[in-house]
């Protein structure tokens, strides 16, 4: 991965993280948690389907989180 990506990864994964403190039942939060710790299939994958499962417990978020999980157990 290229450097500013990953400085950009990095700041992303804190973020979202920050917002899973503040609000742990919010599916959104561990959604975009996801998201930025699969980083377009170039991140953490057993970080991003942690994340994605707890944004499955949220009702509002569970079709994209599961959509999201179907992705990563397809992925190489």
């Amino acid at each position: 991965m290229h450097k500013a990506s990953e400085g950009k990864r990095s700041r992303n994964v804190y973020a979202a993280r920050k917002s899973t403190e503040l609000k742990n039942r919010f599916g959104g939060a561990w959604f975009e948690l996801g998201t930025a710790e699969w980083c377009n299939g170039s991140g953490n994958k057993a970080g991003a389907l942690n994340a994605f499962e707890k944004a499955r417990g949220d009702r509002s978020w569970r079709k994209m989180a599961e959509y999201e999980i179907c992705l990563l157990y397809t992925s190489d």
